[in-house]
């Protein structure tokens, strides 16, 4: 980050919460602009400006690093939803055993759930550390039961057990090896590999059930292997994977990223995605624009 951008901030509202990122300074008539990015207020912290939108219900705000760009939570006002209901709830995966895993992005939590539908637990707030997330978009759960969460906007992977109970994570903001930036996908394989949709990095990664690096494949672009913001990863009961995205396709790969095939064009009929496989190896795509 630049001299001239330490220390600046903008906060921006995504749905129901702030969010705290650098920015550059504004000129009175940038600030001026309607619609764009409100009025300026005094710092709340010495050397700090902050361009302030109006907050609905619950609120986020977050700290970035000057050096790594990392968001760092510093407070929240407003509470959760009550358990069982949701507030943009972005992702679902469903256990050997049946049950369900629900992430509610915007509530920072995971919900567990019988195959009926009955509440069975949950775990998660706010926050950078162990076991918190901001804004999670992807849970997936391994054959042995644990869970994996994309926790999204903290760029890292969280491992629970079956109800809760913190294992581990791994990941920070970057474009290097076992580095994130933004990931939204997630998926485990057969074997415990777990394969996670770096999103804003265009690429897939896999790791061990441990998190240990094992390989990434792709790069933005229309190509073979190539990615448009991917943000859904799917792993097949032969162990080959399905990704979807922003290009109106879905690829499929080895489960080492050697391509194999895709299908989908941008338009209104059937063919156009984010992408499960059900243990019979059927595809189940949502359409999302159509």
């Amino acid at each position: 980050m630049s001299k001239r951008n330490k220390g600046l901030y903008l906060i921006l509202l995504l749905v129901s919460g702030l969010l705290l990122f650098p920015h550059v300074a504004l000129t009175a008539q940038e600030r001026a602009v309607p619609g764009v990015v409100g009025t300026s207020v005094p710092a709340p912290v010495a050397g700090r400006q902050t361009i302030a939108t109006p907050a609905a219900e619950a609120r986020k705000e977050l700290l970035t690093d000057s050096q790594s760009d990392t968001p760092h939570y510093l407070f929240s006002m407003g509470a959760q939803s009550a358990k069982g209901q949701f507030r943009y709830p972005k992702g679902v995966a469903v256990a050997p055993d049946g049950t369900v895993y629900v992430v509610d992005g915007n509530d920072d939590r995971v919900q567990h759930f019988s195959a009926t539908g009955t509440f069975l637990g949950m775990w998660g707030s706010l926050g950078g550390e162990a076991g918190k997330f901001v804004d999670p978009e992807g849970v997936a759960v391994a054959p042995d039961g644990t869970v994996y969460v994309a926790d999204t906007w903290n760029n890292r992977i969280q491992h629970f057990s079956a109800t809760g109970q913190f294992l581990g994570k791994w990941g920070s903001k970057g474009d290097g090896a076992g580095q994130f930036s933004l990931p939204k996908g997630i998926a485990v394989a057969p074997d415990s590999t777990v394969y996670v949709a770096d999103t804003d990095n265009n690429r897939i990664q896999h790791f061990s059930a441990a998190g240990r690096f094992l390989g990434k494949w792709g790069s933005r672009g229309a190509g073979n292997g190539q990615f448009r913001f991917p943000e859904s990863v799917a792993v097949a009961p032969d162990g080959t994977v399905y990704v979807a995205g922003w290009s109106n396709r879905l690829q499929h790969f080895s489960a080492i990223g050697s391509y194999l095939g895709e299908w989908g064009t941008h338009g209104g009929s059937d063919g156009e995605f984010r992408v499960a496989v059900a243990p019979d190896a059927s595809l189940y795509v949502v359409n999302c624009r159509n």
